[in-house]
C-alpha cells in the first residue's frame, strides 16, 4: 500500500535534516546518516543516541522508496526490517538499531529505502480540565533518511577496508531539461544509471548572468528514475547546470536533454 499524501509531505519536509548529524532542537543523534548495506552484507548499522535530560522512545519502520517522475513515492515493504523497530533511550544511552535485508537485490542493482524515526512524547497525566486540554498538543519530531542496499558486484562509496572492483562502481548517468507545465517553470533531473544522484550546490544559468542557486541539498534523483523541482523563473536558452554528486569533488556540468 503506497504512503499517502500527508506522509510524502512530513517524509519531503525532513530531508534536509539529513545533512546534519542531528535536526536542530532535538535530542536524538542519529548516525550514519547515509546508512548502505553492502551486498557482502546482511545488515548495516543505524546508531541513536540520547543527547539530552530525558528518555526518548523512538519508533523505527522502513518504506520502499521511489519516484513517479514528479514525487517521491513511499509503500511498505517486508524486504527489510529494523531491529528493534521500538527503542527507549535513557539520557546520555545510544541504542544500536540493525538493519537486515531479508532478500538479496538482484545482482547489479541498488534498492531504495526510507528510515522514518518517530519520537514517541511521554504521555502527561492531566490534574485539571486545562491540564487535560493541552494534553494532546505534543511536539513529535520525525526524522529520515535513506537507505541503499546493494545487489552483487555493485557499490558506489570507498571503503579502505575492502578491496573493491572498480568496474562494479556505479555510477549515476545525469540529464536535465528545463520544462514549463501547469503554468509552472520546472526543472527536471533523470537518472539512468544503476545508482542514485544525491545532488547539492545546484547551480543553472549563462555565462554573463547571475545563476540561479541551491546552496545546500535539492533533492535525490534515484537510479533509473526521473524527478522534477520547482523553478522560480523559466530557464534561459543555452543555460548549464552544475551540481555535486554524492558530495564527490566539485560541481560539475550536467548534460542538457534540450
Amino acid at each position: 500500500m503506497v504512503v499517502r499524501n500527508a506522509w510524502r509531505l512530513a517524509i519531503a519536509l525532513m530531508i534536509s535534516f539529513t545533512c546534519s548529524l542531528a535536526c536542530a532542537g532535538s535530542s536524538v543523534l542519529i548516525w550514519p546518516i547515509d546508512p548502505v548495506i553492502e551486498s557482502d552484507a546482511r545488515a548495516g548499522a543505524l546508531w541513536l543516541e540520547n543527547r539530552g535530560a530525558d528518555a526518548v522512545t523512538l519508533q523505527i519502520r522502513i518504506f520502499a522508496w521511489n519516484q513517479n517522475g514528479k514525487d517521491d513515492t513511499y509503500a511498505e515493504q517486508s524486504s527489510v526490517i529494523a531491529s528493534p523497530p521500538f527503542a527507549s533511550i535513557p539520557p546520555g544511552e545510544r541504542q544500536l538499531v540493525r538493519l537486515t535485508r531479508v532478500q538479496a537485490p538482484k545482482a547489479g542493482t541498488e534498492e531504495a529505502y526510507r528510515l522514518l524515526i518517530d519520537e514517541i512524547p511521554a504521555t502527561p497525566q492531566a490534574d485539571s480540565a486545562s491540564d487535560a486540554q493541552s494534553a494532546g498538543i505534543t511536539f513529535q519530531m520525525r526524522y529520515s533518511v535513506p537507505l541503499f542496499v546493494y545487489g552483487d558486484h555493485l557499490w558506489l562509496k570507498e571503503d579502505p577496508r575492502k578491496k573493491r572492483v572498480t568496474a562494479e562502481q556505479g555510477v549515476p548517468r545525469l540529464t536535465w531539461r528545463a520544462i514549463h507545465e501547469d503554468g509552472k517553470n520546472w526543472l527536471e533531473v533523470s537518472n539512468q544509471g544503476v545508482v542514485h544522484a544525491r545532488l547539492t550546490e545546484v547551480s543553472i544559468g549563462v555565462l554573463g548572468q547571475q545563476p540561479y542557486m541551491v546552496d545546500g541539498l535539492l533533492g535525490y534523483v534515484l537510479a533509473g528514475g526521473t524527478m522534477r523541482w520547482p523553478m522560480p523563473q523559466p530557464v534561459a536558452p543555452r543555460a548549464v547546470m552544475r551540481a555535486t554528486v554524492n558530495g564527490v569533488g566539485q560541481p560539475g556540468v550536467i548534460t542538457s536533454a534540450n
